[in-house]
């Protein structure tokens, strides 16, 4: 979800995991984000000569910029650069159809009625949306794709 939304600030005090205690005495952790201050914006990978300087709710470049680069080993390249790329190195194909399986579910209106929500002007709505639902479509394409490499 980070690369999808390009979020370069990944870093531990900005991601939670927050403990619900039911009385039937089972747990059930909620997984939550803190900041999301440092998204949709641009974040593509540069050589490592060159200065990080990713950009931030930046919905033109946002949309012009796609997630993946490719597979090589069963594992997904990102078109995305932080500074803890670690956490990006393992995701899989079969991640990507897990993931892409429920976001494909969300409607154009639905994708629009979030960025409006978050008081978008409406030509920023459409950008973002049509980013958003790129991306998901990259991962709903990433298996074919990996296929026909074969």
């Amino acid at each position: 979800m980070m690369a999808l939304i390009n979020n370069w600030d990944i870093k531990d005090s900005n991601n939670k995991i927050r403990v619900m205690r039911e009385g039937t005495g089972a747990n059930e952790l909620q997984y939550f984000v803190a900041d999301l201050g440092g998204t949709f914006g641009k974040v593509s990978k540069v050589p490592r000569v060159f200065q990080f300087k990713p950009d931030r709710n930046n919905p033109k470049e946002y949309e012009k910029v796609r997630l993946i680069d490719g597979v090589k080993d069963g594992r997904i390249d990102f078109h995305f650069s932080v500074k803890r790329s670690n956490l990006f190195k393992d995701i899989t194909v079969g991640d990507a159809e897990w993931i892409s399986a429920w976001l494909s579910r969300l409607s154009d209106q639905q994708i629009q009625d979030a960025f409006r929500a978050a008081n978008y002007s409406p030509d920023e709505v459409r950008m973002l949306a049509s980013g958003l639902r790129e991306r998901i479509n990259e991962l709903v394409e990433l298996p074919r794709r990996q296929q026909a490499a074969k």
